[in-house]
């Protein structure tokens, strides 16, 4: 029973996170303008970028950033190397990039930890490059991202 509230609640998160437009954080950019500003592909991986109440910072991703991320339970190193092939047809080299969780401050956390050229590249929404304050400016919501204190 507890595990079918737990789905439940799940599915009511996820569907107030995507009933949140990107268009409420910049509207001098649509979707596709900002994927192709931070280097990503419009694919199905791809479909949060830029379209819910989190993933907002298009994040530089070093190599021991993407294999930790992997390692921790959060498996975008591997997910910013596949959208990298696909859009540019190669095998990534040393940088990837990736619409991380400006919520929970993600690229923030990798760039702190690894110094391995992470960083961010923008935030949507936000002139600057921190994305504590951006979860402040653009009300965004806090949350726990596994691997990430």
């Amino acid at each position: 029973m507890k595990l079918i509230i737990l789905i439940i609640l799940i599915i009511i998160l996820i569907t107030i996170l995507l009933s949140f437009s990107y268009s409420s954080y910049n509207e001098s950019y649509n979707r596709l303008e900002l994927l192709e500003k931070c280097g990503l592909p419009d694919i199905p991986e791809t479909s949060h970028c830029f379209s819910d109440n989190t993933h907002h910072t298009c994040c530089v991703l070093g190599k021991e950033a993407r294999k930790y991320a992997d390692n921790s339970g959060n498996p975008i190193g591997l997910a910013s190397e596949n959208a990298y092939r696909k859009k540019y047809g190669k095998e990534p080299e040393e940088y990837t990039t990736w619409c991380t969780c400006t919520g929970s401050k993600v690229c923030s956390y990798y760039k702190d930890k690894f110094k391995d050229g992470t960083l961010i590249k923008f935030i949507n929404g936000d002139e600057g490059y921190n994305e504590e304050n951006s979860i402040e400016i653009l009300k965004m919501l806090r949350h726990k991202t596994p691997g990430v204190e």
